[in-house]
């Protein structure tokens, strides 16, 4: 009895399962394409580039062409900002640096971004516009919401 019940429990998850991957972007949730789009094909916002690719676009909701990382890290760092795959899906794009980035800080308010905790009460300002990883803001000088973002 307890055998049926375990193999009727997982035919009941296994027809819940989605039949392939489904990936999502981190700012609205849609799908994309996990495969990503070749060199000099279009990419954006829904088509995202294939490894070692770069949307000429740079920032991650912007379309443009595929173009090789190389070109891309040039083109990133040339609009300020840092070239990279960050975060759990590794979709590569250009984040850009805020320009308070590194600023003392013992708040929020203080900054464009963030004011993340480096010290009980001190802290700085975050250096891109998406703050990755584990960290604590401040409020009035105290912790005010850690949060893990990938």
């Amino acid at each position: 009895m307890r055998a049926l019940l375990i193999a009727a429990v997982l035919l009941l998850v296994a027809a819940c399962v989605p039949e392939g991957p489904t990936f999502l972007r981190p700012d609205e949730h849609q799908t994309y394409n996990p495969g990503g789009a070749a060199l000099g094909e279009a990419c954006g916002p829904d088509h995202y580039c294939g490894t070692g690719l770069g949307c000429s676009g740079l920032y991650y909701n912007e379309s443009g062409t595929c173009i090789t990382d190389a070109e891309a890290k040039v083109a990133c760092e040339a609009k300020n900002g840092e070239w990279g795959r960050p975060g759990l899906l590794q979709i590569a794009y250009c984040l850009p640096k805020l320009p308070d980035a590194g600023k003392p800080c013992t708040d929020n308010d203080e900054c464009a971004g963030y004011c993340i905790e480096d010290n009980p009460g001190q802290g700085h300002c975050q250096y891109l516009a998406t703050q990755f990883g584990c960290f604590t803001s401040l409020n009035h000088g105290k912790p005010n919401v850690s949060m893990c973002v990938d």
